[in-house]
């Protein structure tokens, strides 16, 4: 049997387990905040898991390739209860140009393949989408690991510290290496991940003005020789592959070893707390966003109180990054969450919710007035 035939007869079987019925079952469906993601599920805390860091995704992803906001349909990620194939996720390419991704979610589902599959599947939507559906398939790995670092990084506070003891542990790739390194890695795929994510934040280090850097990232998905794109962005610093591999080996080493601030900022704790504050529960198919009242008159729903604990699990893991000047902030929503969850009656719940708008507001107060001192 040919490849082309194999290949159809996967994308059929995928379809297929889609498609077939669960008894007592219903499918979920959550989509990412603009639209970028469509997760579809059999499991409510599957779906909102995985929703909630397709958010993420988008987010970052917006952040670097804002013209991805505009794509027609977006990219539908499906978690497969039964998988019958030996992989963590599947990528597939569809003729329109879009990609459905197929993870195995069960108990042996890992945290940063589910990251990986997300990144990879987005830098190859935003290819396709600036220069036609062949630059998906040549979209540079590099950069799919590197967007699967970062996405990492952000959902998992103090991550960024494991990729640096990591990282510092072995010499780097060489940059020729890893610029035009192809999958699949096995074993090797952490080191090449790890370089991968240094190399990018160096590079968005050193090029500082974002649309320039953004032109820079274009260019890498275009295909384009790495080398050429290098001297394109850095005119006149390198004369030959020795400068520039001694660039990337000194810039590993110094942004490796430079020293991460124990806090987030204050901007960064005051945009944290206001989005874990509201809630976006899936009611018989419909996404419904919560905060405050609403989510204690609810919390009879299964829905509901899943995504109450969840979310005051996620409280607890920010609470050791969050800014001193927003830590009452961040402890009185955690409180709150607590009170919604068990308060048989309305008032201990309201007086919580009021604790905790009358702390982030003075928290904002006291944000505008360090930073009118400081002349910021």
């Amino acid at each position: 049997m040919g490849t082309f035939h194999r290949s159809l007869l996967l994308v059929f079987g995928l379809l297929l387990l889609c498609l077939k019925p669960v008894h007592g079952q219903d499918i979920l469906e959550r989509t990412s905040r603009n639209g970028l993601f469509q997760v579809i599920g059999l499991s409510f805390d599957g779906t909102q898991t995985v929703g909630a860091m397709a958010d993420q995704m988008e987010r970052i992803g917006l952040r670097y390739f804002p013209e991805i906001r505009q794509i027609p349909l977006p990219i539908r990620v499906t978690l497969m209860s039964d998988a019958n194939y030996n992989a963590p996720y599947i990528i597939k390419q569809q003729p329109n140009g879009n990609y459905y991704v197929y993870i195995a979610w069960n108990e042996d589902t890992r945290f940063g393949d589910v990251c990986q599959a997300l990144a990879s599947s987005l830098v190859r939507r935003a290819a396709v989408w600036r220069y036609g559906k062949s630059a998906g398939e040549t979209a540079p790995q590099w950069l799919e690991l590197a967007l699967g670092q970062l996405l990492e990084a952000a959902i998992r506070p103090g991550y960024a510290d494991v990729q640096r003891e990591k990282a510092l542990k072995r010499p780097p790739m060489g940059l020729d290496q890893l610029l035009n390194a192809e999958g699949p890695f096995g074993l090797e795929q952490e080191k090449v991940a790890l370089n991968a994510v240094w190399f990018f934040r160096l590079l968005e280090n050193r090029i500082p003005e974002r649309t320039l850097f953004r032109k820079v990232l274009a260019a890498f998905l275009n295909d384009l020789n790495p080398n050429y794109v290098m001297v394109k962005a850095f005119p006149n610093a390198f004369e030959n592959q020795q400068q520039l591999e001694m660039w990337w080996a000194v810039g590993f080493q110094a942004m490796a070893r430079s020293r991460e601030t124990p806090f987030f900022t204050m901007g960064q704790s005051r945009d944290m707390i206001r989005d874990l504050a509201i809630l976006t529960v899936s009611i018989k198919g419909v996404d419904h966003r919560m905060a405050g009242m609403s989510l204690w008159q609810n919390r009879a729903l299964p829905e509901v109180q899943s995504a109450l604990q969840m979310r005051h699990r996620e409280v607890k893991l920010e609470l050791q990054r969050t800014n001193p000047v927003y830590y009452n902030a961040i402890l009185s929503l955690g409180l709150f969450f607590e009170v919604a969850m068990n308060s048989e009656e309305a008032p201990p719940v309201e007086a919580a919710n009021a604790r905790f708008l009358s702390d982030y507001r003075d928290a904002q107060e006291l944000e505008l007035e360090i930073k009118r001192l400081l002349r910021w």
